[in-house]
């Protein structure tokens, strides 16, 4: 397509694939809110500053420039001039199939895979696996899928009764994960062995 959409989960990598497979062309992040008001301001001359099209990082902020962007490729005809990525929304892909339809290959990226994983470091245990996480990011510096969520999403507003935010959110998060195994070790010992079989 003329117009290339990456979409995916916050952290699945779509902005680093964008920037490794496009080298070259000019990026653009909208999260920057000089750059998101310079869109607003005058999103044409914002498009026409970028001849050979960019990477317009977090297009969802400014959905407004996809019609701007639908007239330079059908003009230039040009494949791959714009890449767009995006959180996984429902109204970006609406207006992204709405606008561009008929420009647009679109490809959903996806967090990694147990193969994925397997391949840079082994085949490590179910907990580990659960713990770390399967987006490139917490894969690749360790960080562990709980420590993400507690960072992102629980910055002010978690209540902490003792100790660390962090120790008090992933505890709260382990919980139900441990009263599981549990519950499931208590019926294994119930029905024995060969119960579960029955």
């Amino acid at each position: 397509g003329r117009v290339v959409e990456v979409y995916g989960q916050e952290s699945s990598g779509k902005t680093t694939l964008a920037k490794m497979a496009f080298p070259d062309k000019a990026y653009r992040s909208l999260e920057n809110p000089d750059e998101l008001l310079a869109a607003q301001t005058d999103p044409q001359g914002y498009l026409l500053d970028l001849p050979d099209g960019a990477v317009l990082d977090e297009v969802q902020r400014a959905p407004f420039l996809l019609s701007f962007i639908q007239g330079i490729v059908d003009d230039r005809n040009e494949p791959g001039l714009f890449i767009l990525t995006g959180s996984q929304q429902f109204n970006l892909n609406a207006a992204v199939s709405q606008s561009l339809a008929g420009r647009t290959a679109v490809l959903k990226l996806l967090p990694l895979t147990i193969a994925e994983t397997a391949a840079f470091r082994g085949s490590p245990d179910t907990d580990t696996r659960l713990h770390q996480g399967f987006y490139p990011r917490t894969f690749d510096h360790g960080l562990g899928y709980f420590s993400k969520v507690a960072g992102n999403r629980c910055r002010g507003g978690f209540v902490v009764y003792g100790g660390s935010r962090r120790r008090t959110f992933n505890d709260f998060v382990l919980m139900p994960y441990h009263r599981t195994l549990e519950m499931m070790n208590g019926l294994h010992g119930e029905m024995g062995p060969s119960g579960l079989d029955r």
